[in-house]
């Protein structure tokens, strides 16, 4: 049995249907939906769901902050918009972080699978 033969034989369904998407390549919310996928899935959920509360806060604190009876509060106000916009955008950058972390673990995967072809046809 040739070394690929082999590896397919060990493979799993999942991984079978995980090469098989390797191959058809991936487009932006297809990469995006995969970071809400797997055993990290749940951390993914958890970032979108706190980058959509950061937004939330934003918007009530700079609401609030153009309502304030006085100077000290509307700092104050603008204040914690200005954080949760920064907030926010940490929390984004690290979506974009798992998703550029798993382009390129598909990446090597493709590399793994050549070099077992090239390695079949010597």
């Amino acid at each position: 049995m040739s070394g690929r033969e082999q590896i397919e034989a060990d493979l799993s369904e999942a991984q079978r249907a995980f090469l098989a998407d390797l191959e058809a390549g991936q487009g932006f919310f297809k990469q995006l939906g995969a970071v809400f996928k797997g055993p990290m899935g749940w951390v993914g959920i958890s970032v979108l769901v706190a980058a959509f509360a950061m937004v939330g806060l934003a918007i009530w604190f700079g609401w609030e902050a153009f309502h304030a009876p006085n100077d000290r509060l509307t700092i104050l106000w603008a204040a914690g918009a200005i954080a949760a916009i920064l907030g926010n955008g940490l929390l984004r950058l690290f979506l974009m972080g798992r998703m550029h972390q798993l382009a390129l673990l598909r990446a090597i995967k493709q590399v793994e699978l050549r070099l077992i072809k090239l390695e079949q046809q010597r």
